[in-house]
């Protein structure tokens, strides 16, 4: 369908997907071939930076650093300081951009910017991808538009060891990049408008009750009240900030139960004592989690409900007493079953779920959210900790689109619920498909908190072998790349994709290299079958 490196959906200008459309395509991104990497227009946003992102971090280059420097903006400066303590180097500037009439009930936006050695790039991109509190697209390119108009007004906080200021006099390479924006401006703001305008968005100054009105849907799909919901930049920052909790309110190493998305494991890896890893998250795993607890204090335990990419369900139930016995939190990234199908929310301190999948649906938006449980023994100390630290960084004008796409969140997933089972049950049967990994196929513990409406949108096929998963992947007529819960059939060499250097650990717990993930869409049900059916 589209070429390699287009945004999907086409001409979306903050689309969170990316075209490869054929297995070669995939494997030259991860092997970083030139042919593939040159044509990449955009990407999903944690793992490659959007192209107005680059320009404002080189605006900020220009201005702030010496040669021997570089830069990075983050959400806040909370997110850069915990950046800095991670790489254990670096500075902090900020920039003030006063803000135009479109918002003048603000003061200004301020641009977090850590400043660092070029030999910590690499550290601080991993830090911008586990953590998910980079910045929106949106605000870069809001920031862009205001940089054409006026002067910001810069402070800093901090000075070179001299005493100087090390603000630096404008370059004139930095006058240049000026000049090239001021040249887009008519057709951003020719864009935003027709954005806007035709996508029927609430009005910007309404940024507050969007928020609002974002968060009651979460909060009534979870049974939870308002203030129980916190928002985020997307689904990881929810699932980093938990982490973050878990080690200010509590010691020792974490649990992973069950395979899970890769970044979910690296945050548990990377930051604080460590974690111990039960990949399979059958009744072994269990019973090897049991005796690990007889003998040492764990601070939580992570899992998802059903995993990201085998769709397994965890035996919760067991999870949660073992919590309340050996006073571990539970933390359950729910994103894949979504609180229409499944209901987790009373085996768990909190609940993380990623916005940016079916709770938008659109792919032009990223956004997560997190949940406390009211009723959880931990709820109190919980919520004490995320009054005084949460810090609300999504930006405003992602609130309007999550908001917009957001209102038939419902209705779409029924539909695709009852497309994606019909679906997998003719694949299930074909004599080329060797497996189906989808929640009815492994019912024990998924059933005991299913809500009867479905099995979801998500599942993952093994073909006989690599060469017949090529063959059909290059062939079948539908979007291709990453990301899920999008209103259009998506699908991915997963496994490629998420652990392209380490592809043996991977199949060691099930993820086969060859492994093809699907997220079905809203596209008629006979239309779709049709096309799988014409690539086996």
């Amino acid at each position: 369908m589209d070429q390699v490196g287009e945004p999907i959906p086409k001409d979306t200008p903050h689309a969170v997907s990316v075209s490869l459309p054929t297995w070669k395509s995939n494997i030259g991104y991860e092997e970083g071939d030139p042919d593939v990497v040159s044509r990449m227009q955009s990407g999903y946003p944690r793992f490659v930076f959007h192209p107005l992102v680059k320009q404002l971090v080189v605006f900020m280059i220009h201005r702030f650093c010496s040669d021997q420097e570089t830069l990075l903006i983050f959400d806040s400066r909370r997110s850069c300081h915990q950046c800095r303590q991670f790489i254990g180097t670096g500075r902090i500037a900020e920039m003030m951009i006063p803000q135009n009439s479109l918002f003048d009930h603000t003061p200004g936006d301020i641009v977090y910017c850590l400043i660092f050695p070029h030999d910590k790039a690499s550290l601080v991109k991993a830090y911008w991808q586990h953590s998910g509190h980079g910045i929106s697209s949106r605000f870069a390119n809001h920031c862009l538009l205001l940089l054409d108009q006026i002067r910001p007004f810069e402070r800093s906080f901090e000075r070179r060891s001299s005493g100087r200021s090390r603000y630096k006099p404008e370059k004139k390479e930095t006058m240049e990049l000026i000049n090239s924006l001021q040249r887009t401006l008519v057709e951003k703001e020719a864009a935003q408008f027709v954005e806007e305008r035709f996508g029927r968005n609430l009005d910007p100054k309404l940024a507050d009750d969007a928020s609002s009105i974002c968060k009651s849907r979460v909060a009534l799909a979870f049974g939870v009240d308002l203030d129980d919901v916190y928002l985020f930049p997307c689904g990881m920052a929810a699932i980093f900030d938990a982490h973050q909790c878990v080690l200010t309110l509590h010691s020792g190493k974490s649990v992973q139960f069950g395979f899970p998305y890769l970044d979910t494991l690296k945050i548990q890896q990377k930051f604080g004592p460590g974690c111990h890893f039960f990949g399979h998250g059958d009744a072994k795993d269990l019973t090897q989690l049991e005796s690990l607890l007889k003998t040492e204090k764990i601070s939580s335990l992570f899992c998802e409900f059903p995993s990201n990419p085998l769709l397994r369900s965890p035996p919760l139930k067991r999870l949660y007493e073992l919590s309340k016995q050996h006073g571990f939190l539970v933390i359950v990234d729910e994103t894949v079953g979504n609180p229409i199908n499944v209901s987790c929310i009373s085996h768990a301190d909190i609940i993380v779920s990623s916005l940016t999948k079916i709770f938008s649906g659109d792919s032009n938006v990223m956004a997560g959210a997190l949940i406390l449980n009211p009723h959880s023994d931990n709820y109190q100390k919980l919520k004490q900790y995320f009054t005084l630290n949460y810090q609300n960084t999504v930006w405003r004008e992602d609130l309007l689109f999550l908001e917009r796409n957001s209102r038939t969140f419902k209705e779409r997933i029924q539909i695709i619920n009852k497309t994606a089972e019909m679906l997998c049950d003719r694949l299930k049967a074909h004599p080329k498909v060797k497996r189906i990994y989808y929640p009815k196929y492994d019912p024990e513990w998924y059933n005991e908190f299913a809500t009867g409406h479905g099995f979801g949108g998500l599942f993952s096929m093994m073909l006989e072998n690599e060469d017949e998963a090529q063959k059909f992947y290059d062939k079948i007529q539908i979007f291709k790349g990453p990301s899920l819960g999008t209103n259009f059939t998506l699908c991915c060499p997963y496994t490629i994709l998420a652990h392209y250097n380490e592809l043996d650990w991977a199949a060691s717990f099930g993820v086969e290299r060859h492994l093809i993930r699907v997220s079905v869409g809203l596209e008629d049900p006979q239309v779709l079958l049709q096309r799988f059916l014409d690539c086996l």
